[in-house]
Formats: structure tokens, sequence, C-alpha cells
């Protein structure tokens, strides 16, 4: 593993978890936004970083 490898994984591990944290923190505004009829959009975001944090795991292996 490189340097740069190193650090492509600690920016995944880190936006990751800073975006499930934004997702429990924003959870009850998507319960309200749901109950008038709106979709953030907030699963297709997290789904896409988690993909990318575990593709660079699976490449380290």
């Amino acid at each position: 593993m490189t340097a740069t490898d190193s650090v492509r994984r600690a920016g995944l591990f880190t936006l990751h978890q800073f975006t499930v944290l934004t997702g429990i923190l924003l959870f009850p505004l998507v319960l309200a936004t749901r109950r008038v009829g709106v979709r953030l959009g907030f699963d297709n975001v997290l789904t896409r970083i988690s993909h990318a944090y575990a593709a660079q795991r699976e490449d380290e292996e």
C-alpha cells in the first residue's frame, strides 16, 4: 500500500463517518419532510460513499 492509497482510504473513511453522522443528525428533518411529501435523497449519497469505501478495502486485499 502506497502513501497515496493510505490517504485515499483515510479520506474515504472520514467521509463515510461524516456522512453517517450527518444522516443521524438530519433524521428528524427527514421524517418531517416525508410527512409533507418531500424526499431529500440522502440515501443515495450514503450508498455511493459506502460502495466507494468498500471498493477501496477490496482493492487492498
